[in-house]
């Protein structure tokens, strides 16, 4: 790659009529001796770090036709000068700061094929004008601070086939007038403050492909009419305030790769139908309200690679038959009604499975055991018996695992000391039985740890002072007895340490002053006996401190005159 600025003896070539310098690492300004350069048809300088105003003097360039300064620094406006740049087919200054409204002179470049202002800081509203050139087939003014409406001149067009106006300030509705836009491929309109609905007459859009409005005010229902068009790939009408159904007649899209339908109000049932839909990639209707069951047919969409339906009213079973989506990576079907056992899904290899707070029930699959890639697994608040598989030992990549408020019983795996990676253990909340796992110790990136609500016995392992990255450390209303383990002084980087309502005894020790990110420490309801450190002065980070219902002596040290972020210090009934 290129450095330094931009040579300026390139201005004495006079027969040079294509420069590209794009991607390199100049820097300086766009250089004003470029006017000279009357035979230069392509100039192209994006993707460097060039700095400062366009030249007005390049107004000189009248034989320009393609003119591209993308991803450089541009201040200020597009020139007014520049109206004679007459013959200008590609024109892309994307990804600076400019800022003003578009000039006006455009409407005279008749030759325009491709427009990019995007990325930028311009203001004003969407010229009509646009509608009328006569080549014009890319229209792309996103991410920018638009105003007004969008032009209903845009329908004139009969090239038109890429309009992006996305992420600006646009208000009023879709117009219906662009029914008459055949050619339309692509149409980016999400991030505005449009309302009203979807006209029905967006059916005669046959080419469309991509049509994207997420992130605005419309309500109505989906078009039935939208069984038309056959070519869509992406249809994408998220957080906005769309009603009824969920048109069954869109099976006809058999290309569709991209559905999204998250955060409206949307009801009634998951549509069989769109089984045929067998490019799909992606479906997101979260959070709506949605009911029924999971349609079993949809085990044909075997290019399914991400599926998010949580936060809806769905019942019934997780469908077997899904063990053919070899392709899928997340499921997402938390926060619903499903009932039922796991399905053992051993053909599947999914990053992430999220399906806590439904009414599951069963023992937890072994076969899950063969996910290798496996990184998520969320399946707190369900009713989920039985015993933690051994055979999970093998998910290595596992960084998150949470079994909170189901009903399982059993000890803890010792095989599980393999999930090195592991990151997130919440197992509060069950019937689990027996001993911490010394062997736990292998687990030196875990940060959160909850085990409360159980019924462990037997000692705090001190090999646990490996876990050096450990944030939260919940073991709360279990039958542990033994010692504080002064090992685990090492456990610097604790902010969460509540130990209550156990059989623990023996003194607190003077080394936990260590732990000067200790936020919330809870030892009440044990054993505990000795006095109450003097050392401590050093948790100036502690806001809850619980040690009542212990057996501890003397007085409350001075040196804890410190402690100015304590919130609650409950002593009471010790010795």
């Amino acid at each position: 790659q290129f450095t330094g600025t931009i040579p300026l003896f390139l201005a004495g070539l006079p027969n040079l009529s294509r420069l590209f310098l794009g991607d390199n690492q100049f820097t300086g300004t766009f250089p004003a001796e470029f006017s000279v350069m009357t035979a230069l048809d392509n100039l192209w300088l994006e993707a460097n770090n060039l700095r400062g105003t366009l030249p007005d003097s390049w107004s000189s360039l009248t034989n320009l036709v393609r003119l591209s300064l993308d991803q450089n620094e541009i201040l200020g406006t597009i020139p007014e000068s520049w109206v004679s740049m007459t013959n200008m087919i590609y024109f892309d200054v994307s990804s600076g700061d400019l800022e003003g409204t578009i000039p006006s002179f455009i409407e005279n470049w008749t030759s325009l094929e491709r427009v990019d202002l995007r990325f930028n800081r311009m203001t004003g509203t969407l010229p009509d004008f646009f509608g009328s050139l006569p080549n014009l087939h890319t229209l792309q003014l996103g991410a920018n601070q638009f105003e007004g409406t969008l032009p209903s001149s845009y329908a004139n067009s009969s090239t038109l086939s890429y309009l992006y106006a996305y992420s600006n300030r646009l208000t009023g509705t879709l117009p219906d007038e662009y029914k008459n836009m055949e050619n339309l491929v692509e149409l980016y309109l999400y991030r505005n403050q449009l309302h009203g609905t979807i006209p029905e007459s967006y059916g005669n859009l046959v080419n469309l492909e991509i049509f994207d409005i997420e992130f605005n005010l419309l309500s109505g229902t989906l078009p039935e009419s939208f069984q038309n068009l056959r070519k869509l790939k992406l249809l994408d009408v998220s957080f906005n305030r769309m009603s009824g159904t969920l048109p069954s007649s869109l099976s006809s899209a058999t290309d569709m790769e991209l559905l999204l339908f998250s955060h409206n109000a949307l009801s009634g049932d998951l549509p069989s139908s769109w089984s045929s839909m067998t490019a799909l990639r992606h479906l997101s209707a979260e959070n709506n309200i949605l009911t029924g069951t999971l349609p079993e047919s949809w085990g044909s969409m075997t290019a399914l690679e991400e599926i998010y339906l949580y936060g809806n009213a769905l019942s019934g079973s997780i469908p077997s038959l899904w063990n053919s989506l070899t392709q899928l990576r997340l499921i997402s079907l938390h926060n619903n009604q499903l009932s039922g056992g796991l399905p053992t899904w051993e053909s599947l290899n999914v990053l992430s499975v999220t399906l806590n707070n439904n009414q599951l029930t069963g023992q937890l699959p072994d076969e899950w055991g063969n996910w290798s890639n496996i990184m998520i697994l969320s399946l707190d608040g369900n009713y989920f018996s039985g015993t933690l598989p051994p055979s999970w030992s093998s998910l290595v990549l596992l960084s998150e695992i949470n079994l909170m408020s189901n009903e399982i019983s059993g000890e803890l795996p010792d095989s599980w000391a393999s999930l090195v990676n592991l990151e997130t253990l919440l197992l509060s909340f069950n019937q689990l039985t027996g001993t911490l796992p010394p062997g736990y110790s292998s687990m030196t990136g875990m940060q959160s740890m909850f085990l409360e609500g159980n019924s462990f016995t037997g000692t705090l392992p001190g090999t646990w002072s490996t876990m050096g990255d450990l944030e939260v450390l919940t073991l709360s209303n279990n039958q542990l007895s033994g010692e504080l383990p002064v090992s685990w002084s090492a456990l610097t980087n604790l902010e969460v340490f509540h130990l209550e309502q156990n059989q623990l005894v023996g003194s607190i020790h003077p080394e936990y002053s260590s732990l000067v990110n200790l936020e919330s420490l809870k030892l009440d309801r044990n054993q505990l006996t000795g006095s109450l450190p003097s050392e401590w002065s050093t948790l100036t980070s502690l806001k809850y401190l619980h040690a009542f219902d212990n057996q501890i002596s003397q007085e409350i040290p001075e040196s804890w005159s410190s402690l100015v972020s304590l919130i609650e210090l409950l002593l009471g009934n010790n010795q």
